[in-house]
């Protein structure tokens, strides 16, 4: 039985980003109503009794806004520098493919290895594997 893991991950990995970007989502509208929530509480701000509450969620307010735009901003700036890296590899190869390509076999190192008939007599199955190693399909 063969499976797909591959394909599975993906899929896994698909959910995961919907349900951060609901998440998110369901952050900056949080942020949003508490925000209209303190701009509509102005009995709040005369009360002393409860101006104690409202300066406690004020700084509340403020410091979950700030690091929101932190973990934004560090999103933003890590996507970038990745999309830049990206980009100077794509660069490099295009430009300077001498040296990508120094790392590559010479070409016509396939027909030069020495070709070794196979012979069922010397085969090992016990020490030896009896299935391609990519597609574990058995060899005949």
């Amino acid at each position: 039985c063969y499976v797909n893991w591959e394909a599975a991950r993906i899929r896994e990995l698909r959910w995961l980003r919907y349900l951060t970007c609901l998440r998110d989502l369901f952050d900056v509208c949080w942020m949003c109503y508490g925000y209209m929530m303190l701009e509509h509480a102005k009995t709040c701000v005369t009360d002393p009794e409860a101006r104690v509450l409202y300066d406690a969620m004020a700084n509340y307010f403020v410091s979950a806004v700030v690091c929101m735009v932190l973990v934004l901003g560090l999103t933003v700036v890590i996507a970038l520098t990745f999309s830049l890296c990206q980009a100077s590899l794509f660069d490099m190869r295009r430009l300077a493919p001498d040296v990508v390509s120094s790392r590559r076999a010479p070409s016509g190192t396939v027909d030069c290895l020495e070709v070794i008939p196979f012979n069922e007599a010397e085969f090992d199955r016990a020490a030896y594997s009896t299935e391609c190693s990519i597609c574990l399909v058995q060899f005949e």
